[in-house]
């Protein structure tokens, strides 16, 4: 697997703003490649726990995921969630988590929108244009910031 690991800078964004750049990364990801980000699920306790809560992309099913896993204890430390696209071979899911809405004053805390996708041997759909065209989506929605990319 190979992780695509982006820092989002701290600032005041409330769920609707969150949620518009979740709709636009994941209708992003779909344009760059169909066959695998077509479909996205809520990650669940089991596989078919997760395979019962698929996540339709529009903007007001994905406020309400951002409202519902937001901290209301601690607000400065935003929302979390992780979606992932339910294949039938492990080998070939990806997985997006989203840590945003994070504005506290704690250095370690920080934003960041991460997506795990397949290696090109196990899915030669995912190559190096694929995994340029994402970063240059995250880097369109979220700005040119610091970014990593692990083998």
């Amino acid at each position: 697997m190979r992780t695509i690991r982006f820092s989002v800078p701290k600032q005041e964004e409330n769920p609707e703003i969150i949620s518009e750049k979740v709709f636009s990364f994941l209708h992003g990801l779909r344009n760059i490649n169909e066959s695998i980000f077509s479909d996205w699920f809520q990650q669940g306790w089991s596989k078919k726990e997760a395979l019962s809560k698929k996540v339709d992309i529009e903007k007001n099913y994905l406020l309400s995921v951002v409202n519902k896993n937001w901290d209301k204890k601690f607000p400065e430390l935003g929302t979390k969630f992780s979606l992932w696209t339910g294949k039938d071979n492990d080998l070939f899911n990806c997985i997006s988590t989203f840590s945003l809405g994070k504005t506290t004053k704690n250095s370690n805390i920080r934003n960041i929108v991460t997506l795990v996708v397949p290696k090109q041997e196990n899915v030669p759909d995912i190559g190096e244009n694929e995994i340029q065209s994402i970063i240059s989506l995250m880097k369109e929605i979220w700005g040119e910031q610091d970014f990593e990319i692990s083998l």
